[in-house]
């Protein structure tokens, strides 16, 4: 009798990674990026000639925060939509029906989702490790900040499993893993610092030790308190997701029956859908017309979502203006943008990708495209309705751009005044350039997101990994290059005396330039490539469709298929 493989799951996903090319490319990819940031600096170090201090602590520190917000990132890229998927597609069940517990898919559904990431991760420590060379940098120093690294990647990959295991809807389980993400990682220790400014009591760590920030922050203290504490009170918290996880996932992969009557709509269904009247109203103006703009706008909850989320944030806003002080109205402003925007551009990324992510997987899309529908309606619709949702946050993000930029100018020009500045720099057009630039970076910048995750939607299987490669190719690696580009030319500026305003020009540019790029090759691979790609099977491989639950509408209804004009004769390349 042959003995019993302990954890099978694990053991066949790491035989398959290590049969994949991607795996060591993963890992090259990384140590490159690593390299080039650490050049990058060496030569900005050079030009500046000798004005930078503490090169080797500026170096650690930009690349531990960068290291840091990777692992806080991905539970909601890379498990998050894990379980959730295999429950969507009806083989979850199927594992379940063999000697499998729940430990031995959640375990393996660790491993494989995050073996790159540890790869990936692993692979830029060297490079971090070179900032001793250059001195700075005490040894005890990056023990820690590679232990908090190495947790917070494993507390954030555990959180998504948790919240993979008990629902199904992907943008359902992206969006509450993001906001457990946002408790954890920022809530509890906002909480912990508002309870000194409400009380007399000064500050004490008390959620803030479940809370891997503030564990990240305490390493750059010489002798960190609650250290030890934090790091073991979050590795167990990271180990009881899991225990959760394996105990929910067994329970809830199942349909919800419903014996309530098909007709009757649930209080979820209304909040996301609306009434009855509504949807017939909103049916009947839109349907006959743009039945893809229909389909893409019928579903309210990201709507309503992204209102809520922009009230709090203004409330959030408005509190610190009026019972705050100046720096700390400010610094309210700054925190609230650069959240906001961030939520914006992921939102806008997961919108733009998920209807041609679903419409691949269940074969939709190859039906749609082989009536008179042309790619062009098909995109253009998406667009339409990209806009149509994000318009008013959008709206509000550009005002509190200007509004903080403004603030800003007058402040600074009241607080220099007599002062002599530097030869070269004129902080107000500085400003002024620097907030012009900053807005239609940002107005590009989600063009580009969204045009260019409808591309990925259609080249890619899963919707988390959709919304990554977008961010990743249109935000994150040109942001790198723009960094670098603009410390360049600062120091290039500051060694001949001129004026510092010409950096953001030039930087603001080459952000606008590539997001025209971006927008122009992906809307002509959309219109152009993407009947051809579907119909020879390029694209994400469909997989077999699983009924919907019930009361919840389709992602194609007959109603749009119907609404499209077909012509009597069938087209050429579907006759047999």
């Amino acid at each position: 009798m042959l003995p019993m493989t302990f954890l099978p799951i694990v053991e066949r996903e790491l035989r398959v990674a290590s049969r994949r090319a991607l795996t060591y490319w993963v890992r090259l990819i990384a140590a490159l990026l690593a390299l080039l940031v650490f050049a990058g600096f060496q030569i900005i170090a050079e030009m500046a000639k000798g004005a930078m201090f503490n090169l080797g602590q500026i170096e650690f520190s930009v690349m531990k925060w960068m290291s840091f917000a990777f692992a806080c990132s991905m539970g909601v890229f890379l498990t998050s939509d894990s379980l959730s998927e295999e429950k969507r597609e009806g083989t979850l069940g199927l594992l379940f029906l063999t000697d499998l517990r729940g430990h031995d898919v959640v375990l393996g559904k660790l491993f494989s989702n995050s073996i790159r990431a540890v790869y990936g991760l692993l692979a830029t420590f060297p490079v971090l490790g070179l900032t001793f060379l250059i001195g700075g940098v005490a040894g005890a120093e990056f023990g820690r900040v590679m232990l908090v690294i190495c947790n917070t990647l494993f507390f954030s990959l555990s959180l998504g499993l948790i919240i993979s295991s008990v629902s199904r809807d992907t943008i359902k389980t992206m969006n509450g893993t993001l906001l457990a993400s946002v408790i954890f990682f920022g809530g509890l220790p906002l909480v912990d610092s508002l309870i000194p400014k409400l009380t007399s009591i000064p500050f004490k760590p008390i959620l803030s030790i479940a809370s891997p920030v503030y564990l990240f922050a305490e390493t750059d203290a010489s002798n960190p308190s609650n250290y030890w504490l934090s790091l073991g009170i979050q590795h167990a918290m990271g180990w009881g997701f899991l225990l959760l996880a394996s105990l929910c996932a067994p329970r809830a992969w199942q349909e919800k029956s419903n014996n309530s009557s098909q007709t009757r709509y649930t209080l979820s269904e209304k909040l996301r859908f609306g009434g009855i009247r509504a949807r017939a109203a909103f049916r009947r103006r839109l349907l006959d017309k743009e039945p893809f703009l229909w389909l893409a706008l019928r579903d309210r909850w990201l709507a309503r979502l992204i209102l809520i989320v922009t009230m709090l944030g203004l409330a959030w806003l408005g509190t610190g203006i009026i019972y705050g002080k100046v720096s700390t109205a400010f610094r309210s402003a700054y925190y609230v943008q650069t959240a906001f925007v961030f939520l914006v551009e992921l939102w806008v990324a997961s919108q733009a990708s998920r209807f041609f992510v679903d419409a691949v997987r269940n074969g939709a899309l190859e039906l749609l495209l082989i009536t008179p529908t042309s790619p062009g309606q098909i995109a253009r619709s998406q667009w339409s309705a990209i806009w149509r949702t994000f318009l008013i946050p959008v709206l509000i993000l550009i005002l509190l751009q200007i509004i903080g930029g403004t603030m800003m100018f007058f402040q600074m020009r009241k607080a220099m005044t007599g002062m002599k500045g530097t030869p070269g720099f004129s902080f107000e057009y500085f400003q002024l350039v620097n907030m012009v630039v900053g807005v239609v970076s940002f107005i590009a910048n989600l063009a580009a997101v969204a045009w260019f995750g409808m591309w990925m939607g259609v080249t890619t299987r899963k919707h988390s990994i959709a919304v990554l490669k977008t961010l990743c190719f249109v935000l994150i690696l040109p942001w790198l290059a723009l960094i670098f580009v603009q410390g360049v030319s600062m120091a290039a500026l500051a060694y001949s005396k001129g004026p510092f305003w010409i950096s953001s020009l030039i930087v603001g540019g080459l952000c606008i330039g590539k997001d025209l790029f971006f927008i122009a090759w992906s809307r002509r691979r959309l219109l152009t490539g993407l009947r051809e790609k579907v119909s020879r099977g390029e694209a994400a491989l469909p997989l077999q469709s699983t009924p919907s639950p019930v009361n919840e509408p389709p992602i194609i209804m007959p109603a749009v298929v119907s609404a499209i004009p077909v012509k009597a004769e069938a087209p050429p390349d579907v006759l047999p």
